[in-house]
C-alpha cells in the first residue's frame, strides 16, 4: 500500500510540474516557446492529470474500509453439508484455488499478472484450508467473504468472483462447511498486493470490486432439470462475465466468449455434454483455454441438463455489429 501512495504523490507532483511549466511557457513572450510548450505542457498535465484522479479512486476504493454486515451464523457442517459444499468448491473454487484443480483448495499456483500480460500486482489464489488464514474467521465473515468479497478487516478482496453473491444462503453455508472440514494444508501463498495500474484498473470501472448488496435471504429453486434450476447454476457460476450479460457474447476487457443463445440451441443434450465434459464441440472445434469446461464438466448429469435446458429457453438473439 505505501508503495502504491508514493507512486500516486510522484503522480500529483508531475502534474504540478507540467501545470507549472504550461504556465511558464504562456508568459513567454517567444512564439516558438510559447505555443509548443503549452500545448504540450497542458497535454501532459491533462493526461498525467486524468490517471492520477482514476489511480487516486481506486486507491481508495482498494484501501478504504467497506462497513458490510457479517451474517451472526453458527454453521453445523452436516455430513450433508460437507458433501454439497465439496461438489460445489469443486466445480466453483478449485480452478483458482488449487494448483493442480482438485480438491483441498490449498492455494493456486497462477498470478493473475501472469496469466493477463500486465504488471497488476501479485494476486494469487490464497489457500482455504485451516492450514490458512480462514481458520481464523468466523463462519459469516467466510459467507461475507465469498458473497461479497470483504475480509475480516472490512477490505475488498480482489476475488474476480462477484457472481458468487447469487449463491443461495443453504449452498454458502455448504461451502464454509466444506472449508472447514478439509485437511490443513500448510501452503503458504505471497499476500494480495496490488499494483498502481491495477488501481488505474478499478478506478476506471474496467475491474469492478464493488461489493455485492445482499439484503434478504437467498433461496435457490428446488434441484432439478429444470430452467428454473439452471437459471440459478449460471447466475453463480459466472457465465455471463465472459458470455455476456444476456449470454450473447462477451467484449473486452473480459475473455470474449461466444453467443450461448445462438450456439446451443443447436445442440442436443448429448452435444452439450459432450462439449462441456471434452472440450470439443459437435464440430470438432476444441474450446478455448480460458473456458473452464473441466471445471463445469465435473457439474453432475442433473446439474448440467438444468443449464441445457435454461440455455435452450432463451430467445436466439443476434447480436447488432
Amino acid at each position: 500500500m505505501i508503495v502504491n501512495i508514493v507512486l500516486w504523490l510522484i503522480l500529483a507532483a508531475l502534474v504540478a510540474l507540467f501545470a507549472w511549466l504550461a504556465s511558464r511557457a504562456w508568459r513567454s513572450s517567444r512564439a516558438l516557446v510559447k505555443w509548443p510548450g503549452v500545448v504540450l505542457s497542458g497535454l501532459l498535465t491533462l493526461v498525467f492529470g486524468l490517471v492520477t484522479v482514476v489511480a487516486g479512486i481506486g486507491l481508495y476504493k482498494l484501501y478504504v474500509p467497506v462497513r458490510l454486515p457479517v451474517p451472526a451464523v453458527a454453521i453445523t457442517g452436516t455430513s450433508e453439508q460437507i458433501q454439497r459444499g465439496a461438489h460445489l468448491a469443486d466445480t466453483v473454487c478449485s480452478g483458482c484455488h488449487s494448483a493442480n484443480g482438485a480438491l483441498p483448495l490449498s492455494g493456486g499456483a497462477k498470478d493473475m499478472s501472469d496469466e493477463i500480460g500486465l504488471p497488476l500486482g501479485t494476486i494469487i489464489a490464497p489457500n482455504l484450508t485451516p492450514g490458512g488464514a480462514l481458520k481464523n474467521w468466523s463462519d459469516g465473515e467466510i459467507m461475507r467473504a465469498i458473497r461479497q468479497t470483504v475480509d475480516p478487516k472490512d477490505r475488498v478482496l480482489l476475488m474476480p468472483a462477484k457472481s458468487l453473491q447469487h449463491l443461495s444462503d443453504e449452498d454458502v453455508q455448504a461451502i464454509v462447511a466444506y472449508l472447514r472440514s478439509q485437511p490443513a494444508v500448510q501452503n503458504q501463498i505471497p499476500p494480495v498486493n496490488p499494483s498502481l495500474l491495477m488501481a488505474v484498473f478499478v478506478g476506471s470501472g474496467l475491474f469492478d470490486i464493488s461489493p455485492a448488496q445482499i439484503p434478504q435471504p437467498v433461496v435457490a429453486p428446488p434441484a432439478g432439470p429444470t430452467v428454473e434450476y439452471g437459471k440459478y447454476i449460471v447466475s453463480y457460476y459466472g457465465c455471463r462475465d465472459c458470455h455476456g450479460d444476456n449470454l450473447t457474447g462477451g467484449k473486452p476487457p473480459s475473455p470474449t466468449g461466444p453467443n450461448l443463445t445462438v450456439i446451443v440451441p443447436n445442440w442436443t443434450k448429448d452435444n452439450f455434454f459432450q462439449t462441456i465434459r471434452t472440450g470439443t464441440d459437435p464440430t470438432g472445434h476444441t474450446l478455448n483455454s480460458e473456458m473452464p469446461w473441466k471445471d463445469i464438466g465435473r457439474m453432475d448429469d442433473v446439474e448440467l441438463e438444468a443449464v441445457y435446458q435454461y440455455l435452450h429457453s432463451l430467445a436466439p438473439v443476434v447480436a447488432s455489429k
